[in-house]
């Protein structure tokens, strides 16, 4: 069977530049058919846009009417000041609730104290050590909520978002399939935030490093003092932790979206890679055995930052360093417009199955009564006894289809509402801090609302903005309780009565 081609959008969300990569999956492997890239600048955007949206909607028109296609799905890579990237051994008693054990950990790092996190994990592959470990990742859920309200006001529906540092990393070891076992690799990506780097030890990441970039630092000179340092750190403790001595290490510095270029930093970078030539290359080189570059690509060359991000979507084999960053809030109001969708369908299926039913007992009716008909006249029957067999079976199909009528009838007659002024009041009436999740109304009249808050009372002066306002007769709390995994929210559900118009 041949394999069906598959196409991702892979966006690279930086401080300074946005980037994005229109990947194609089919029977001849990988290949970037479109590509796009523009600078954020510094000031106000037109008509009130962030400046995110307005160069990301320039961004995608650049790439065409393939990239903004809804059926396209999207993945981000973002670069963010409060991301922190952590290994974590797992106790030898597994904790029950991972991911609590996780955001303990992660609460702990100074950059996300006394912010509201966003955090996702994974497994790591052990390798040669004994211990199951974690690649933790965490960031404020202010900044990966603001970016994906950027991408959603640019017509954009993301899957997964992801640091700019793993979408990297995953292309980068797609290239390198048939080398990840030979030897040792450090690979250190400088973005416009910070300097991650990463050690490969025998094909399983063993040692992960994140440096915020230092503030104050100007001029290259200094800046590449404070690169040649760090970097040095990680090689003594690559050679430390390697047995045997003179042990070679791969090292490959990528610059993405640096403050300096390539030739600015190469002749003022000294650092000691024991005898292996260190690599530094810019993020727009694809790395080797990557995907192609399509003859219709355009300039510039396409972000590997944002070709990664699209591989995340196209099934990669080997890909097991997967973290999603996307809010919660964001992926229930996906699954509740699924449902509302799915129902909506049901019931119209509901309806046409109804009025077929109809349609088919009238066509029975009437082959019925034409085979009364002309038994009677051909004297097949008595006239009487086939005039009572007649007004028998009449009787009992007129009272089916009279049967069906009324219920058909009673769907038609039902009292419309105008849903369109409904949800639009509860939007205007819904405070900063209130998010409606959930919306069901059973017999057109009764309407459950279920959301979180920020606050108690920014719940109950939601309900009071409800009550008797607009289309809605009345409102009242039917629970609240605080969320078991943030003492900061409150899950509320919400009984309404909507006014009844003929």
């Amino acid at each position: 069977m041949k394999p069906r081609t598959k196409r991702a959008l892979g966006i690279d969300i930086g401080v300074h530049r946005i980037s994005a990569a229109l990947v194609e999956k089919s029977a001849r492997g990988l290949r970037v058919i479109a590509a796009a890239a523009g600078d954020v600048p510094e000031g106000k955007p037109p008509q009130g846009r962030s400046v995110q949206t307005a160069v990301l909607s320039r961004v995608l028109r650049e790439l065409g009417g393939s990239a903004r296609a809804r059926a396209t799905p999207t993945a981000v890579a973002v670069s963010t000041s409060s991301l922190v990237m952590r290994l974590l051994e797992l106790p030898q008693q597994i904790p029950a609730n991972v991911a609590a054990f996780v955001d303990n950990e992660l609460a702990q790092c100074v950059m996300l104290s006394g912010r509201t996190r966003r955090s996702d994990f994974c497994g790591i592959s052990p390798g040669s050590g004994p211990q199951k470990r974690l690649l933790a990742v965490g960031a404020d859920a202010g900044q990966i909520g603001g970016i994906v309200d950027a991408c959603a006001a640019a017509g954009i529906t993301a899957r997964a978002v992801e640091p700019s540092a793993l979408a990297y990393l995953r292309a980068f070891l797609a290239g390198e399939k048939g080398r990840r076992q030979d030897g040792n690799t450090m690979l250190a990506v400088l973005g416009d935030t910070h300097l991650v780097v990463y050690l490969f030890c025998g094909g399983a990441l063993n040692f992960l490093r994140i440096r915020a970039l230092p503030a104050g630092l100007e001029g290259v000179a200094p800046f590449c003092a404070w690169l040649t340092e760090e970097l040095e750190a990680v090689l003594r403790y690559c050679r430390a932790g390697t047995p045997g001595e003179g042990a070679a290490w791969r090292t490959r510095l990528v610059l993405h979206n640096a403050a300096y270029s390539k030739d600015d930093i190469v002749s003022r970078l000294a650092v000691e890679t024991g005898g292996t030539p260190l690599e530094i290359v810019p993020c727009e080189e694809s790395p080797a055995g990557g995907p192609a570059q399509g003859k219709n690509a355009r300039v510039p060359l396409p972000s590997a930052v944002a070709v990664g991000a699209a591989m995340r979507l196209l099934d990669i084999e080997g890909d097991d360093l997967r973290i999603d960053l996307m809010p919660p809030e964001v992926v229930q109001a996906r699954l509740s417009s699924r449902r509302m969708l799915l129902m909506a369908n049901a019931a119209a299926l509901a309806l046409v199955a109804l009025l077929l039913t109809a349609e088919f007992l009238t066509q029975t009716t009437g082959a019925m009564d034409r085979q009364i008909e002309q038994a009677r006249l051909a004297d097949r029957l008595p006239m009487m006894p086939a005039l009572v067999q007649q007004d028998r079976y009449l009787d009992s199909q007129i009272a089916e289809v009279q049967g069906q009528l009324a219920r058909l009838q009673t769907v038609r007659t039902r009292r419309e509402m105008d849903w369109p002024t409904v949800l639009n009041s509860i939007w205007q009436a819904r405070p900063a801090g209130v998010s409606v999740t959930y919306f069901l109304c059973d017999d057109n009249r009764a309407v459950l609302l279920k959301g979180v808050a920020a606050s108690h009372g920014l719940a109950k002066a939601f309900v009071r903005s409800l009550d008797g306002q607009g289309p809605l007769a009345s409102a009242w709390m039917k629970h609240i309780q605080r969320l078991e995994n943030d003492d900061r929210t409150f899950e509320f559900e919400i009984h309404c009565v909507v006014r009844m118009t003929d």
